[in-house]
């Protein structure tokens, strides 16, 4: 047995500094008398920015630093109700979104974080709202979709300056109609979204953000609309879903050229696959899809047509309707409904054998895990516990000793996340609008204080362990090869391994106590503590 060189003492006091858990904190009050809905979350300058209502202005634009003092409202937009602001969008050192100040509708707004730097861009639409949505940023510009009360919904571009937001094209010109641009998505250098021609209905275009660059990549459906969406960027091309009238939804893949955009696979032969969802995973990409015979269940590609596989029955009789994807190291975590338990939290390394349930969550009911969001090597979501406890905030490591409710229920029945639910991370916490008390849904905050601890080991790698404290199983990353063992606190070793990237080593069966992971020449490279 070897001799480590640090005492009992120092290890105890090592404890008492990483055994923490994550704690549940009200950040602000915003309507004492209601519900203020904190919502559409951006980061920006240093601030949360979001909308609010204080129960006197109605939902309008509102920062926090993090503390209740320097939570407040930026400006009151529209003096006679709300001005909603949504889409918030960070470009060129300046937030944009979409606001109604109560007199030209809903228009193209943008803030510097001050109440005399928040204006109006544009009136687009002069006769009414322009009502501007599907923000992104490309080439140091803001392009969304808008009607100028003329020429419908078209594609528009933004430098920020009122004379610099004009139309890019107007790709269904009236009396036609709109083109109803959607699902814009950045793909090798240029823009990619839907949109509705005179002649071909919704198809797949593209912009170089010129209007002579705008044009149609290929009409996929000659005799109707192709209708593209689900848009995922995977190893140098484009794959989304599309309908080319003879094999109905179906997933597609791009290159950007017309010859380069082809079907790659036909998952349903007797109609619609419903190609949904799709998520990068373990060099792969995941997504939901019916084959026409086990019902919609959870697929993998690797973007070949033979690569393309159903990765499990979960529900044998039905469907399983996978969704509400996640990804925590080599698992995919995510809901679905096996007949048996119901819809519940299950994961996937991508393979048969290693797609399993996590935790039946509800014995009595369908939990209907949601919004799963990762934060800090756990992943975060609101499950239904029961009749009478409701909805609630629970915290997973992918196991199922390690998936638990966050806290005890403050509010019974009460819903931690409500109205276009959303996480968001800020400041080293994790935000969200929660209903946990008689104040009601108000900005709330998960900080999470059991980091990965890192250290340098003498061989010179980066090693770091998490989560810590740990459940029943522990991530080990090295940045070059590494020879580890495993040993308690009184030096005694419990395993030997070798680490190239990650390892997923199993410790559930350890005692609770310190360890040490140590390198080949005994030093201690990380320490975790097991619960």
């Amino acid at each position: 047995m070897k001799t480590l060189g640090f005492s009992l003492a120092a290890l105890a006091a090592l404890a008492a500094t990483i055994l923490s858990a994550q704690t549940v904190e009200s950040v602000a009050v915003i309507n004492p008398s209601g519900n203020s809905i904190p919502r559409n979350f951006k980061v920006f300058n240093g601030k949360l920015y979001f909308s609010a209502d204080n129960g006197t202005h109605g939902h309008e634009l509102w920062s926090t630093d993090g503390t209740a003092s320097g939570t407040a409202m930026v400006r009151d937009i529209n003096l006679s109700g709300s001005s909603s602001p949504v889409y918030l969008t960070v470009m060129g050192g300046k937030l944009y979104f979409r606001a109604s100040d109560g007199t030209n509708g809903s228009e193209l707004w943008v803030t510097d974080g001050t109440e005399p730097g928040t204006l109006m861009v544009k009136d687009i639409d002069p006769t009414g709202g322009s009502s501007p949505s599907n923000f992104i940023v490309f080439n140091s510009k803001l392009y969304f979709s808008a009607s100028d009360g003329t020429n419908g919904f078209e594609p528009w571009v933004s430098d920020g300056t009122t004379g610099g937001t004009v139309m890019l094209k107007d790709i269904n010109p009236n009396p036609i109609g709109s083109s109803l641009p959607d699902n814009m998505t950045l793909f090798n250098g240029k823009l990619y979204f839907s949109a509705n021609d005179p002649t071909n209905g919704p198809e797949l275009w593209v912009t170089d953000g010129t209007s002579g660059g705008t044009l149609m990549v290929k009409d996929i459906n000659p005799t109707g609309s192709a209708s593209p969406t689900s848009f995922i960027e995977y190893q140098g091309k484009l794959y989304f879903r599309a309908d080319d009238g003879a094999n109905g939804n179906q997933p597609w893949v791009t290159d950007g050229t017309i010859s380069g955009t082809t079907l790659l696979k036909i998952i349903n032969p007797s109609g619609a696959s419903g190609m949904t969802r799709p998520v990068l995973f373990n060099n792969k990409f995941c997504f939901s899809a019916n084959d026409g015979t086990n019902g919609l269940e959870l697929w993998v590609s690797d973007g070949t047509p033979g690569g393309t596989l159903l990765i499990k029955d979960i529900h044998p009789t039905g469907h399983a309707e996978p969704g509400q994807f996640a990804v925590l190291g080599n698992m995919l975590l995510f809901s679905a409904n096996d007949v048996v338990n119901g819809f519940e939290l299950w994961k996937t390394d991508g393979t048969t054998s290693g797609t399993s349930l996590v935790k039946n969550i509800s014995a009595t009911a369908h939990s209907f895990p949601s919004y799963l969001t990762f934060y800090k090597q756990k992943v975060y979501f609101r499950a239904y516990t029961s009749s009478t406890e409701g909805w609630e905030l629970y915290v997973t490591d992918g196991t199922e000793s390690g998936t638990k409710r966050l806290q005890p229920d403050i509010a019974p029945n009460s819903d931690p996340l409500v109205n276009g639910a959303e996480y968001v991370e800020y400041n080293n916490a994790l935000y969200f609008t929660g209903g946990f008390n008689a104040n009601g849904y108000e900005l709330w905050r998960i900080v999470d204080n059991t980091t990965a601890i890192s250290e340098p080991s003498e061989m010179g790698n980066g090693l770091s362990v998490y989560p810590v404290p740990a459940g029943d199983l522990l991530r080990i990353e090295s940045v070059t090869p590494a020879d580890l063992s495993l040993v308690n606190a009184l030096g005694q070793t419990f395993m030997m391994f070798r680490v190239q990237g990650h390892y997923d080593l199993d410790v559930s069966a350890l005692p609770s106590g310190i360890y040490m992971v140590l390198s080949a020449d005994g030093e201690a490279v990380a320490r975790f503590v097991k619960e």
